[in-house]
């Protein structure tokens, strides 16, 4: 990954570290064009991610934050345990348990708390 790329992805993880979930999904997306290979997937799964804490925090939209977050973790767990400095074990486990608070559709009783932030190795 080109440095320039490199300083692109951790600017998506910051925002979205930030609750600023859809500008994360603009920056993760720039990287997701920029990238070619079987990284491909795993920015994609990021953007799945972003995606989907974006329904719940913006839209109030449990359905569609169910399936992002669901596309999310299918594609992000065939990189585990960590890949490009994300420590996606942990991360992977902290969504189950937000898909899991969806399942019944109440958006209600998602508690903004569980969101997980992206854990990361700077360097």
């Amino acid at each position: 990954m080109s440095p320039e790329i490199r300083e692109r992805f951790l600017e998506g993880i910051k925002k979205f570290n930030e609750k600023k979930f859809y500008d994360a999904h603009d920056i993760l997306e720039d990287v997701w064009f920029a990238v070619r290979g079987k990284d491909r997937s795993f920015y994609q799964g990021l953007i799945h991610l972003a995606v989907g804490f974006h329904h719940i925090a913006d839209k109030k939209n449990s359905l569609g934050a169910n399936l992002q977050l669901r596309k999310g973790l299918a594609k992000l767990s065939e990189y585990e345990p960590e890949y490009e400095g994300v420590e996606l074990t942990a991360l992977l486990k902290k969504i189950q348990k937000c898909i899991m608070a969806l399942k019944d559709g109440d958006i209600n009783k998602f508690k903004a708390p569980m969101i997980p932030k992206i854990p990361i190795r700077k360097s």
